[in-house]
């Protein structure tokens, strides 16, 4: 079964004025398990944070997207917290080879 949100729930959100995305993605996600409840096929759904959103360096780093890939440091905290090029290509929205380069670059190998 699929949840959907009606114009009027969408309406609710937007005249709430979410500050943040994540905000946004919260208020969202308890209208819809709301919705399940009541529909009663809820079922323990969890919703898996991929990266450690509350690290602030994490953050900042998302903040720059590709623009992190210029900062040394930031490319070695990144390695240092992921050891993964592909994890932190994802993360900053940029291709693998990209972060293959700048790893080389910086010796984070």
């Amino acid at each position: 079964s699929l949840l959907e949100l009606s114009d009027k729930e969408k309406q609710h959100i937007i005249h709430q004025r979410p500050i943040s995305l994540h905000e946004l993605k919260t208020k969202i996600q308890n209208m819809l398990m709301q919705k399940s409840r009541k529909n009663k096929i809820h079922n323990d759904i969890t919703f898996d944070h991929v990266y450690p959103i509350g690290d602030p360096e994490i953050v900042q780093a998302i903040r720059l997207g590709k623009h992190a890939l210029r900062d040394p440091k930031m490319m070695s905290l990144l390695w240092h917290k992921f050891k993964s090029q592909t994890k932190i290509a994802s993360l900053l929205g940029v291709n693998k080879s990209s972060v293959n380069r700048r790893c080389k670059d910086y010796s984070l190998e």
